[in-house]
C-alpha cells in the first residue's frame, strides 16, 4: 500500500522518523519530509523565486498524494488540548487539512491519528487510531475488511 503521511511541518523531522518504521511493502509517498523548506537557506529574498518553490512543492504534494492508496493525518496535540487559549501561528497552518480534503476529493480513504482537530475530522468515513503506534500494527495486520 502506498501512504501519504500528513502532519504539521513543525513536525517533519518525528513524522519522518516514523515513516521510517513503517513495514515492506508499504511505501510513504510524502517527498515533503525530504525536501528542504526553502531551495536557498535562508530562504530567497527575490519574492518571485520563493513564489515559484512554493507553487512548485504544492504541486509536487498533490501528485504524491494522487500517487497514494491512503493519506495518514497526524493531528497536533497543541491543538485538540483543552487547555491550550491562542493557537501558534506554526499550528495554524492549514496544508494538511487541505490534502486531507484533496484525498478525499480523489475518494481516498483516510486516516487521523491523535484525535478530532477540525468539524471534517467526524466524518463517518474517516478512520481514527489512536497514536503511532495503532496506524504501525494496523498496517501490519491490513485493513479489516
Amino acid at each position: 500500500m502506498k501512504i501519504y503521511l500528513a502532519a504539521a511541518l513543525r513536525f517533519k523531522e518525528r513524522v519522518a522518523e516514523f515513516a521510517r518504521q513503517i513495514p515492506s511493502p508499504h511505501v510513504v509517498t510524502s517527498r515533503w519530509l525530504y525536501e528542504h523548506p526553502c531551495p536557498e537557506d535562508p530562504c530567497p529574498e527575490d519574492p518571485d523565486e520563493k513564489e515559484k518553490f512554493l507553487r512548485e512543492t504544492a504541486l509536487m504534494d498533490l501528485a504524491d498524494i494522487r500517487e497514494a492508496d491512503v493519506i495518514v493525518r497526524f493531528s497536533d496535540i497543541e491543538v485538540i488540548s483543552q487547555y491550550v487559549k491562542l493557537v501558534p501561528r506554526d499550528l495554524a497552518t492549514g496544508a494538511r487539512h487541505f490534502e486531507v480534503g484533496y484525498a478525499l476529493a480523489q475518494g481516498k480513504p483516510v486516516i487521523v491519528v491523535g484525535g478530532c482537530q477540525n468539524v471534517f475530522d467526524h466524518l463517518p468515513n474517516i478512520l481514527h487510531l489512536k497514536d503511532g503506534e495503532a496506524l504501525l500494527q494496523y498496517l501490519n495486520m491490513g485493513p479489516k475488511r
